[in-house]
């Protein structure tokens, strides 16, 4: 059996020595966090501008939700009014065609 010595020493952070019986080297360590592949067409964009479109995209779609929601409310009650004859026929209003 054959004698086997290994050693790694942290000369500054990123960046090991390796001693061993075959020799001396080095290896470079990057931290990067989450590595992500892009394609070579694809566009880069930073994460705040696309936190910041997200929460855009959140409030729009709020909004449009309220706004089709009070256009509902709104045709029911016109149909209400109508059925009542609250409002009188107009053929300048949708649906009037009856």
């Amino acid at each position: 059996m054959g004698f086997r010595f290994r050693r790694s020493f942290r000369v500054m952070p990123g960046l090991r020595m390796n001693v061993s019986t075959s020799g001396v080297s080095t290896s470079a360590l990057e931290r990067i966090g989450a590595l992500t592949a892009v394609e070579a067409g694809e566009t880069v964009v930073p994460i705040a501008e696309l936190d910041a479109a997200r929460r855009q995209i959140r409030e729009l779609q709020r909004l449009l939700g309220k706004k089709t929601l009070e256009a509902e409310i709104l045709k029911e009650a016109m149909e209400v009014a109508r059925d009542r004859k609250w409002i009188a026929r107009s053929p300048l209003l949708p649906g009037d065609d009856r």
